[in-house]
Order: structure tokens, then C-alpha cells, then sequence
């Protein structure tokens, strides 16, 4: 009678578990790694965007009229002291645009060496990968995928500073 019922065999029952788990496992490491990896972009990129930030905040400014706005402002009629009218300059891909009172920075004031420093790190001339230290790094040392083709700077004026004031 055991031999007409084969629905109590038990042989190959491991490996028929075996076989549905199998796909289930390897979606979850997968899934898993390929989350982990975009995990690790995710911070690579807002380090980077720390360090060019820095870099940005402490070196000359990639839009090359910025330091005399100030001055214009002066020139152009505002008095001593007063707050400084308000800006927004947009750099990007070797341009730099202005929105508000920009004085006479309309005309291409986009520094490609001051780009570069922020992209590529201190020491670097247009190399990834260079930097002897993290004072010496780039953006692009935190993540290699960053060109200056990718980084948009944005200065804009937060109501700190006067007109006549350096810096």
C-alpha cells in the first residue's frame, strides 16, 4: 500500500524548498547591495558638496566681480554703511548669471581657475584623485563623478554686510 501512495514520499522535499527559497534570497541580497551601494553615493555626494562648500566659502568666488559689488555699491549711490542691495548670482557651466543689483558683474565674470579649485581641491590642476591631504582635496576626490560641469555655485546676498565693508 506504501508504494500506491506516493504523496507520502518525502526524498527530494530539501531540495524543492531549496529550489523556491533560492530565488528569495538572492532578490533580498541584491536588493541589499545595489541599496547599500546607492546608500554610499548618497553620502559621497553630500561630503563632496561639503567640502566644495568650504572650499567656496574661503577661496576667491568663481563669480570674479563679487569682491568689488561692495565698492559698486558705493559708486553707484548707496551710503556708507548701508545695507547692501540684494543679489543672486548663479555660476555654472563656465557662465555666471545675476539677478538683482550686480553693478557692472554682467560682464562674464566667471573664473575658471576659482571653479576648478572647488572641483578639483587646492594642490589639483584639473586632476581627481591628487590630493596629498584633506586640506589639499576636491570635490571630485570625495567622488569621482563630479566635473565642473556638474557644480552650480550660488552666491547670494543673506543681509549680512554693508555697503563700503570688504568682504
Amino acid at each position: 500500500m506504501r508504494r500506491l501512495s506516493p504523496w507520502r514520499d518525502q526524498n527530494g522535499a530539501v531540495f524543492a524548498e531549496f529550489a523556491i527559497l533560492l530565488p528569495i534570497v538572492v532578490i533580498v541580497v541584491c536588493g541589499s547591495i545595489d541599496f547599500l551601494y546607492a546608500f554610499y553615493q548618497l553620502n559621497a555626494a553630500a561630503k563632496a558638496v561639503e567640502v566644495g562648500a568650504r572650499i567656496a566659502a574661503v577661496s576667491d568666488p568663481v563669480a570674479s566681480g563679487l569682491n568689488n559689488l561692495s565698492n559698486e555699491a558705493l559708486l553707484n549711490g548707496a551710503e556708507p554703511g548701508a545695507p547692501m542691495p540684494s543679489f543672486t548670482v548663479t555660476c555654472s557651466d563656465e557662465s555666471c548669471t545675476c539677478a538683482g543689483t550686480c553693478g557692472t558683474m554682467t560682464e562674464n565674470p566667471f573664473n575658471p581657475a576659482a571653479m576648478n579649485r572647488v572641483v578639483y581641491g587646492r594642490k589639483s590642476a584639473a586632476a581627481c584623485g591628487k590630493a596629498t591631504s584633506s586640506y589639499a582635496a576636491g570635490m571630485c576626490d570625495v567622488l569621482s563623478s563630479i566635473t565642473p560641469a556638474n557644480v552650480v555655485i550660488v552666491y547670494t546676498q543673506n543681509g549680512l554686510g554693508y555697503a563700503g565693508r570688504p568682504g
